[in-house]
């Protein structure tokens, strides 16, 4: 949730390259970190979208 920041949406790509600048030695890969966000999605933290063809997620709470 940190890597959003104060944006309301962001690509997945792009929360992807935060998370790992943010998190220093934490080592994860991308459908690991899908599986992260899907969970955070199915405890009404975050929604899944698709803007404007690119996969992107935006904050609920």
């Amino acid at each position: 949730m940190w890597a959003f920041g104060k944006a309301l949406i962001e690509f997945e790509a792009t929360l992807y390259q935060k998370f790992h600048i943010l998190s220093g030695d934490i080592i994860v890969g991308k459908n690991e970190f899908r599986w992260h966000l899907e969970n955070m999605e199915e405890r009404g933290l975050l929604r899944s979208s698709d803007f404007k063809g690119v996969p992107s997620w935006s904050r609920l709470k």
